[in-house]
């Protein structure tokens, strides 16, 4: 076994951000560079939210603190996600279709629920806030992961929560390098050639979804991509 084999413990982190998977064309060139970078070492896939998302999300909880009803934003998020996926249909036997829809349709009930508690309350607490930003990352995971599994590449689906791990104010936290590294093991000693992460969020010692920083998040995979022996690569 190679230090560059799949099987190998080392892997490469790969993180897309919003341009990278802003429709289901520029998702499919994601998969083609996951797809050659897997003929020579593991990777772990980081992905944004589809371009404009996530400053949608953060707009309806302004405007749901105000008054504003939920339901034009929350049919706008599933639109935009539905045309990504009648998109690349094609690509999906039935089951991985209905398995992706489903997956949204639960992001989408949750981006909901969440919304009507913002206007029904009138205000947006900062955990509420983390939790409507990451919805985004996970509904562009959920389709990248099909569109790899469609590929033949059986990826991982990581939660963010259970692998890493971010103290502080939860809208900047920082990453607990010592606790992601010890928890990290596993994942280095797994077999896996594929992991998907969603970007930009992860848990508290409770396991609660916060944001962190960009800056402190980036440094992180590029840290974890050197304590397994591989690289970063950084799209737009």
């Amino acid at each position: 076994m190679t230090a560059n084999s799949p099987s190998a413990a080392s892997f490469r982190v790969m993180k897309f951000g919003g341009t990278s998977v802003g429709d289901a064309a520029r998702m499919r060139r994601v998969i083609d560079l996951v797809h050659e970078a897997l003929a020579a070492e593991r990777v772990c896939l980081v992905a944004s939210a589809v371009t404009g998302v996530t400053n949608h999300l953060l707009d309806s909880a302004r405007q749901a603190k105000d008054g504003a009803a939920p339901g034009p934003f929350v049919e706008r998020f599933r639109a935009l996600h539905a045309a990504v996926v009648a998109e690349i249909g094609s690509a999906l036997a039935y089951e991985a279709r209905a398995r992706l829809e489903s997956a949204l349709d639960g992001i989408t009930r949750e981006y909901e629920r969440l919304l009507q508690g913002v206007q029904l309350l009138r205000e947006a607490p900062p955990l509420v806030v983390a939790k409507l930003s990451s919805l985004g990352e996970r509904a562009s995971c959920a389709i990248l992961a099909e569109l790899a599994r469609a590929r033949g590449l059986a990826p991982r689906e990581l939660d963010p929560a259970q692998f890493v791990r971010a103290n502080g104010d939860c809208l900047e936290a920082a990453p607990d390098l010592a606790w992601i590294h010890a928890r990290w093991s596993e994942l280095r000693a797994g077999g896996e050639r594929l992991l998907i992460l969603p970007g930009f969020f992860a848990g508290d010692a409770a396991s609660f979804n916060v944001v962190e920083d960009k800056g402190s998040a980036r440094r992180l995979l590029g840290d974890l991509a050197a304590q397994n022996g591989g690289t970063f690569t950084f799209y737009e």
